[in-house]
């Protein structure tokens, strides 16, 4: 793997790995989001496959326990605003996450790459 080591790459071999694990009776790679490389000639089908990936995460009824994924990607964006951190992924430009103020400012500490 010595410089072989894109995003592609690192990409299929840890969703391979999620294949094989296997917890509280779901496969990982059920709850495990690492998005595909961002190509700008395809980016409606990337983003409506990002979509429907995310859309685990919505629940149906508001009774339900909100479920939960992992996402990876490599870091593009990490900033503050007025109430919280907000983080982009580089291969994933459409969708922001947020973090609690506490968490980001945890994160900003232990980071030297922030």
């Amino acid at each position: 793997m010595q410089g072989k080591r894109t995003y592609a790459v690192l990409r299929k071999f840890l969703l391979q790995a999620c294949d094989e694990i296997e917890t509280k009776g779901l496969c990982l790679s059920e709850r495990v989001f690492i998005p595909e490389s961002f190509v700008l000639d395809s980016a409606a089908e990337i983003s409506k496959r990002h979509r429907e990936a995310l859309s685990l995460l919505l629940s149906p009824e508001a009774n339900l326990q909100f479920e939960m994924m992992i996402a990876m990607g490599e870091l593009k964006d990490f900033k503050a605003t007025t109430l919280d951190y907000q983080i982009v992924l580089k291969h994933l430009p459409e969708c922001a996450f947020f973090l609690e103020q506490g968490t980001g400012d945890r994160t900003k500490r232990r980071s030297n790459r922030i």
